[in-house]
């Protein structure tokens, strides 16, 4: 079977770790159930210890076991083991290192900086949705903010700047919808629309 790891070359401890020793061939799957089967306990508790750290980011415990499994799943495709006497306290330091160091990276106000300013999280839908919403096409003609600047006023066009960058308006939602109408009209009596 072609999803099969080849564990023969791996390092003894962590066979004795896995209680794997007499196999030859595994699957991810199956480590991924006996690491939960063995240490079940162990990964409650690791769980419960980062959810408590990282609280007031609202992290659900399903999302911090799926990241210790992931990172057990790095950890376990590393082969650069050491031979400690302690494999278990080793494994398991290194372990919630690295998850602490994902959560860390994740919430980190310099990562956060960046990712937004590499538009990590744009998709090919949010991209399309604001070249729709930059410009809307009548009469094969383009119509672009700057274009219908003269009929609008100030806050219409922040507004209007901000809802098509996709930053918050300081605008509450009823005064956003007042705006919206009131440039629809201002629009349709200069005929744009």
């Amino acid at each position: 079977m072609k999803n099969k790891i080849n564990i023969e070359k791996w390092n003894i401890n962590l066979k004795k770790f896995l209680n794997i020793e007499n196999k030859k061939e595994v699957t991810p799957n199956y480590l991924f159930n006996k690491f939960e089967s063995i240490y079940f306990e162990k990964i409650k508790s690791l769980t419960w210890k980062l959810y408590w750290l990282y609280n007031k980011y609202n992290l659900d415990h399903d999302e911090i076991k799926n990241q210790i499994l992931i990172s057990f799943w790095d950890l376990v495709n590393e082969n650069n083991w050491k031979n400690n006497e302690n494999f278990e306290g080793w494994f398991w330091n290194t372990l919630k290192l690295r998850t602490q160091n994902y959560f860390n990276k994740l919430h980190n106000s310099q990562y956060t900086f960046e990712s937004l300013v590499g538009y990590n999280q744009t998709n090919l839908h949010s991209l399309n949705t604001k070249m729709q919403r930059e410009y809307s096409i009548f009469d094969s003609e383009q119509i672009s903010l700057e274009k219908i600047k003269k009929f609008i006023s100030i806050d219409e066009y922040e507004l209007l700047y901000c809802r098509l960058n996709f930053i918050k308006p300081k605008f509450s939602s009823w005064k956003q919808k007042e705006m919206l109408n009131s440039i629809k009209q201002k629009l349709s009596l200069n005929s744009l629309i």
